[in-house]
């Protein structure tokens, strides 16, 4: 038996999905939970198999979930199951630590495979997933998108600011103190050859960095 947990903030997609599973004899839902803290602790419990995680849930970022989950002595494997495109999150997903990536706009049954081939050891990545991996391997360094180069707190707030949010509200999603996500700004239109916050939105917006 495959003992899973989904990790989703929206109590629904929860519900859903674990009815879904529920129909195959070999796959047990044994909790759900809505926050990324709550699945760092949750999984640090020791006795699953699989974590289906969503890539946008209150706490930390999704990629600070996955590496901490992945710290744990007897880690179970992480499923993200995300609505974003896969060009989106899928490889800082997989560079993170996950075991899989699946959209929620797959199919069932594909779901169920999946899960059974993170647990077997074997990463899951879709077809189309797999040739963007093969084609980024060969590329040279200097050709991927900038923002593929940023640290994860600094994608984070990158993504904040593509969604809308100002200085202020960042530094209440994430933690931080106004002045620490001012420097972040800094950082990033630097990195990114930009001079304005407008311009920093702008190519969050055009590149589609988001978190949800």
């Amino acid at each position: 038996m495959i003992r899973v947990m989904i990790a989703d903030d929206h109590v629904l997609v929860r519900d859903s999905v674990s009815r879904l599973l529920s129909t195959y004899p070999d796959i047990d839902v044994i909790d759900q939970v809505g926050s990324g803290a709550a699945a760092i602790r949750r999984a640090a419990v020791g006795d699953l198999d699989v974590v289906l995680l969503d890539v946008s849930m209150p706490g930390p970022g999704f990629v600070e979930v996955i590496e901490q989950i992945n710290e744990a002595g007897d880690a179970p494997r992480v499923l993200v199951l995300s609505g974003c495109p896969e060009d989106q999150f899928a490889i800082r997903a997989l560079r993170a630590g996950a075991a899989g990536y699946f959209t929620k706009d797959g199919e069932t049954g594909d779901l169920a495979a999946a899960i059974r081939q993170v647990r077997a050891g074997r990463p899951y990545v879709s077809e189309g997933l797999a040739e963007q991996l093969a084609t980024r391997i060969g590329q040279p360094e200097g050709t991927r998108p900038d923002h593929e180069r940023l640290s994860r707190r600094e994608f984070e707030v990158l993504a904040l600011f593509g969604e809308g949010h100002g200085t202020a509200e960042i530094g209440v999603q994430l933690g931080l103190s106004v002045k620490t996500v001012s420097t972040y700004r800094s950082r990033l239109l630097e990195k990114l050859g930009l001079r304005s916050t407008p311009e920093l939105i702008r190519y969050a917006v055009e590149r589609r960095v988001g978190r949800d």
